[in-house]
């Protein structure tokens, strides 16, 4: 049986091809980002981003603009929920 070092280190090489994968070949489509931006809207880093972006989030712009700085970091922290990895998967396989 794989020691847990072992498992940790399978799962940081998973998690850096899944973000390298994305990084280059994921363009979100605007319905996917508005999609994302409705499931994390009422959370505290999205009031941040609001904040600290200065971006509106009453328009579509950006909502989109949000949502993509959003899983920006989502990704750079290791953080992404699962159902938005589903969406973005769902997406790559579908183009």
């Amino acid at each position: 049986m794989p020691s847990s070092n072992f498992q940790s280190h399978k799962l940081s090489w998973i998690s850096l091809a899944c973000d390298s994968v994305i990084s280059v070949n994921f363009n979100p489509m605007p319905g996917t980002l508005l999609g994302v931006y409705n499931d994390v809207k009422d959370t505290k880093e999205m009031e941040y981003l609001v904040q600290h972006y200065r971006l509106d989030a009453e328009t579509t712009k950006g909502k989109i603009a949000l949502a993509d700085e959003w899983l920006a970091k989502s990704i750079k922290r290791d953080s992404l929920p699962a159902q938005i990895w589903q969406k973005i998967i769902y997406q790559i396989i579908t183009e």
